[in-house]
């Protein structure tokens, strides 16, 4: 009688990123929110907005960078003096996702504190191996809402996945580098109106009463 072998062949399939390089495929069970599909698009990704003013805001999210990820701009509302709308770039360069994770915790902060008679505003983003913050003096003591928005190719999701999903936290540090100033968000590509602006996979999201401004 003839032994009958059973082959089990396991294969592991890549697929090409919406920029044309390979990453790793989503599990259906690890579903994104929200996938930025080129390198040189922009979506807004999370906004918190405060009913009364307050001088600190965070978001938590999570990113699955592909090769042409070019990291997150933090945006802040301010009021009184000086107010507005006050941005910062962070790149956050491929040394910052080195592990072979899938999704990465992204820790992202504002604030505004008092010191030697002026206001100081803080940015700071916490992502793998990076811990990113920067400083610019200000006019004003109170901000109210923080928009993040992701640029380049990414996927993005509000809420951590299980551990079957490969998500992996910062790393902790004892300080953040300093950037010696805050960087204005890259100028947006020619075309950019003419290309449909990426928009959650759900509309609404519990923990985010409010929408995403225009």
């Amino acid at each position: 009688m003839k032994n009958t072998h059973a082959v089990l062949l396991v294969v592991l399939v890549l697929t090409p990123g919406p920029g044309g390089s390979p990453g790793p495929a989503l599990a259906k069970h690890c579903p994104a929110d929200i996938t930025i599909p080129g390198h040189d698009d922009v979506a807004k990704i999370a906004f918190e907005r405060r009913e009364t003013t307050t001088y600190y805001l965070d978001e938590t999210l999570y990113v699955n960078p592909e090769p042409d990820f070019k990291g997150v701009t933090l945006a802040v509302e301010a009021l009184g003096s000086g107010g507005g709308l006050h941005e910062a770039w962070f790149p956050l360069e491929d040394n910052c996702f080195q592990d072979s994770a899938v999704w990465w915790k992204v820790k992202l902060k504002a604030w505004v504190s008092y010191d030697n008679s002026y206001y100081k505003l803080s940015f700071q983003v916490e992502s793998g191996e990076c811990n990113y913050y920067c400083v610019k003096s200000v006019t004003f003591g109170i901000i109210r809402s923080l928009l993040v928005k992701g640029h380049g190719t990414s996927q993005w999701r509000y809420t951590y996945l299980h551990t079957g999903c490969s998500t992996l936290s910062s790393k902790e540090r004892t300080s953040a580098t300093e950037h010696s100033f805050c960087r204005a968000p890259p100028p947006p590509r020619p075309d950019n109106t003419s290309r449909p602006t990426p928009t959650p996979t759900t509309t609404t999201h519990p923990t985010r009463p409010h929408p995403l401004p225009e």
